[in-house]
């Protein structure tokens, strides 16, 4: 008789535990390797639908998504999924968990603002990932 109540108490417990998880919202930025304005829409399409995303905006300049989801992707599925859209991704990136890759130079033919915009990106990257910038700068013998 005791079973009957414990049993279903504690697979409600368990359930509300993991559905937790699912209150959070994800970030991810995805690179595909190649956009044009004809694939656009499709790669949003198929993005959207893959992901679940709650949210999905698209950055030209340097031709990468930026999506909210509370689902938690894993990376080789949603790229399986794309290539079999014909949609290869460059790059998959956790923003909650992963890091960021460093700053590039942005060339848009002011020399000037490109490299001030860079050295602020850089900087930036820097104060978020000190370990990371250390290893990367530090000499090998």
């Amino acid at each position: 008789m005791l079973s009957k109540f414990i049993l279903p108490g504690l697979l409600l417990c368990l359930l509300s535990g993991s559905l937790k998880s699912q209150d959070k919202e994800n970030h991810y930025i995805i690179k595909p390797f190649s956009v044009t304005d004809r694939s656009l829409a499709d790669i949003k399409s198929a993005l959207s639908s893959i992901t679940g995303a709650t949210a999905l905006t698209y950055n030209a300049v340097d031709s990468t998504f930026v999506i909210n989801t509370y689902r938690l992707l894993d990376k080789k599925v949603v790229a399986g999924k794309m290539l079999k859209h014909y949609f290869p991704l460059k790059s998959i990136i956790d923003i909650d968990r992963d890091i960021e890759p460093f700053p590039t130079m942005k060339h848009t033919g002011n020399e000037y603002e490109d490299g001030v915009q860079y050295e602020k990106e850089k900087k930036e990257w820097i104060a978020r990932y000190p370990n990371e910038y250390k290893k990367l700068t530090e000499k090998k013998e």
